[in-house]
C-alpha cells in the first residue's frame, strides 16, 4: 500500500466531503479490482535457480510481456560464490576467470532488501538431463578439440568421470533457498 496514504492525504485536503465519498467509492472499486494490475509491475521478480533449467527463457519472455523489474541469479550464498570463483583460479583458459554472472548478487542484494515484497521463481528440471546440458556446455573443459572422437562411449565415460556437477542439483536448493531465503523446498 505503498501510495494509499498519499493518495488519502492529498484528496481529504482537496475535496468536499460528498466528493471524497464519491471518490472514495472509486478509490476501493480500483483498489479492489484494478491495483493487482496496476501494481504487480512494481513488485520485483526474481528468477532464482540453479543453472540449466531454463531460467534465461524465463527471463526473456517476462520482459517481452512487460513485466519489470525482473532480476536473474543462480547464486546468492556469499559461500557458494567464493567456492565457485576458487574452483575457476585452479583451472586454465578459458576457464581461469570466473563468469561475470557471479558478482551479480553485489547489485542485487541492495536492491531485494530495500524491497519488503519479492515474488521468487525457482524451476527445477529432472537432474540427469540437467547435467547432461551442463556438461555439453562446459564440454571444452572437459575434452580438448584434438582428443574429441565422435565415439558416444568416450563422452559418456568423460561425463561419469570427470563431471563434477552431478549432486548440484540435489544440493542447491540447501545451499541456495534454505540458506540465503530461510524457506525448505518441499
Amino acid at each position: 500500500m505503498k501510495f494509499e496514504k498519499e493518495i488519502k492525504t492529498a484528496v481529504r485536503n482537496t475535496f468536499s466531503k460528498e466528493f471524497r465519498d464519491d471518490l472514495g467509492t472509486f478509490y476501493d472499486f480500483f483498489k479492489y479490482y484494478f491495483k493487482p494490475l496496476y501494481f504487480k509491475r512494481y513488485v520485483p521478480i526474481l528468477i532464482y535457480q540453479m543453472g540449466k533449467v531454463g531460467s534465461t527463457t524465463i527471463l526473456k519472455s517476462l520482459r517481452d510481456y512487460g513485466v519489470n523489474p525482473v532480476y536473474h541469479i543462480h547464486s546468492m550464498n556469499i559461500q557458494n560464490i567464493k567456492m565457485k570463483k576458487e574452483e575457476f583460479k585452479d583451472k586454465g583458459p578459458p576457464y581461469g576467470t570466473p563468469p561475470k554472472h557471479l558478482d551479480k548478487y553485489k547489485k542485487l542484494r541492495p536492491i531485494l532488501k530495500e524491497n519488503r515484497s519479492v515474488k521468487i521463481i525457482s524451476l527445477v528440471r529432472e537432474p540427469i538431463w540437467r547435467n547432461i546440458s551442463g556438461f555439453f556446455q562446459n564440454l571444452p573443459k572437459y575434452i580438448s578439440k584434438e582428443k574429441r572422437r565422435k565415439d558416444l562411449s568416450y563422452l559418456e565415460k568423460i561425463f561419469f568421470r570427470d563431471y563434477d556437477r552431478h549432486d548440484r542439483p540435489e544440493k542447491w536448493f540447501d545451499r541456495e533457498i534454505k540458506e540465503v531465503i530461510g524457506m525448505e523446498a518441499q
